[in-house]
């Protein structure tokens, strides 16, 4: 889009909602008038209704989840519409692709901001990734509709080169700031009591909603994300996923109106997501696991190749439990990714029991029995800090060093 076009367009619209909003000032004589006379008044040379309910048409957009890390949970935008003027954008919060730039998005060198789309450009990544899109319509007044367009177009330019923040600014918590900023927090009546997964945290919310569907996602996800997603937020604020916004506020209301229909419209047909991989995160612990015991069962054997075989393993598990916990040490210390702060994950998977390997026979008992603990811990613990996959394949490491252990002592 242009930037004259643009700015045509926001002059256009601001001035609606300027003008509209500001219509309490107007004597109560001058509300009789007809259209074309009260648009005269407003500089406008039509007879275009600008208080009918379909001037402005605003929904709530949702994209079915993809198969990639940044869109497993779906997408959530906004979709304002005005046909009189032949107007129709999405406003969408976008992050610059990290498929080519992992070592950036690690990095936190990645950047983001609202866009606002045509509906060709918005839905064909959809359309290319077979993704599903539907929308709700949102039951505003029409001038709340009017004053939403601007606020939009104004945070085109405010928020264009943002830090990537996959958290504070996800798209479903974005959409809830700004009817947020449009209505204000206090006008938006959330039905009580709320769902009871709303008693989950920010990492709760994440794990079900891949549950069954993308353990790696999990599995990445929880080593990515710190202490920050275990914390107790306010309810409004645990919009992790689109269409936790889509049902709560179909039960929500705005002036005594629920914020969003029940209807919604089919923009692009439900894809067929790709089937989940047998080899998850906890399948290949499990099976880390079981090798590992009979890694330790060759400390009673004579065979030098099965002495060598079982060293293989020990070296294997030490590797995985070594490169993740190298990643761990980059986003704790040097990363600028949001939610990279403390990590209970940092005490099973660190890179030190790699650097002191030469002298496991003097800690590989005591750090065995510190890694048991840490399991114990995060099985008991009232809120999921660690999936059952990091849990296993810390068993497996522990394991592995009580053999270590064994075999210096022998």
């Amino acid at each position: 889009m242009s930037a004259s076009f643009r700015t045509y367009c926001l002059l256009i619209v601001s001035t609606f909602s300027l003008c509209l909003w500001g219509q309490e000032s107007v004597p109560k004589e001058e509300k009789a008038l007809t259209v074309a006379e009260r648009n005269a008044l407003q500089g406008f040379n039509d007879t275009i209704d600008r208080l009918a309910d379909d001037f402005v048409e605003a929904y709530v957009s949702i994209a079915e989840p993809g198969d990639y890390l940044y869109t497993t949970l779906g997408h959530a935008a906004y979709h304002m519409k005005c046909p009189k003027f032949g107007l129709d954008y999405y406003f969408t919060m976008e992050g610059e692709s990290s498929k080519n730039a992992l070592l950036r998005f690690l990095a936190g060198d990645l950047k983001m901001g609202l866009l606002a789309l045509s509906p060709e450009e918005y839905l064909s990544f959809y359309r290319e990734e077979n993704r599903g899109v539907r929308e709700w319509k949102i039951n505003l007044s029409p001038e709340r509709k009017q004053h939403l367009w601007a606020v939009l177009d104004s945070l085109v330019v405010q928020w264009n080169g943002l830090p990537y923040d996959y958290y504070h600014r996800c798209c479903a918590i974005t959409i809830v700031n700004i009817m947020n900023e449009l209505v204000g927090r206090e006008n938006i009546h959330y039905a009580t009591p709320w769902p009871e997964k709303f008693k989950h945290t920010p990492r709760e919310f994440i794990y079900y909603a891949l549950k069954g569907h993308d353990e790696w996602t999990q599995f990445f996800i929880c080593l990515l994300a710190g202490n920050e997603v275990d914390k107790n937020i306010p309810n409004e604020r645990k919009f992790i996923v689109p269409m936790d916004v889509v049902e709560a506020w179909q039960k929500a209301t705005i002036d005594g109106q629920v914020i969003l229909s029940e209807e919604y419209v089919e923009v692009l047909p439900s894809g067929v997501r790709k089937p989940n991989t047998w080899w998850t995160p906890l399948h290949i612990g499990l099976i880390l696991l079981i090798v590992a015991f009979l890694s330790l069962c060759t400390i009673w054997t004579h065979n030098e190749w099965i002495k060598k075989a079982g060293m293989v393993i020990d070296y294997t598990i030490l590797g995985i439990i070594t490169f993740i916990g190298i990643g761990m040490t980059y986003l704790l210390f040097f990363s600028n990714l949001c939610c990279t702060d403390w990590n209970w994950l940092f005490i099973a998977f660190n890179p030190l029991p790699f650097i002191f390997w030469k002298w496991r026979k003097y800690w590989a008992l005591p750090y065995a029995l510190l890694m048991l603990v840490w399991v114990l811990a995060m099985i008991f613990s009232p809120h999921l800090l660690a999936l059952w996959s990091h849990q296993v394949l810390t068993l497996s490491f522990i394991v592995v060093l009580i053999k270590q252990y064994c075999c210096t002592k022998a």
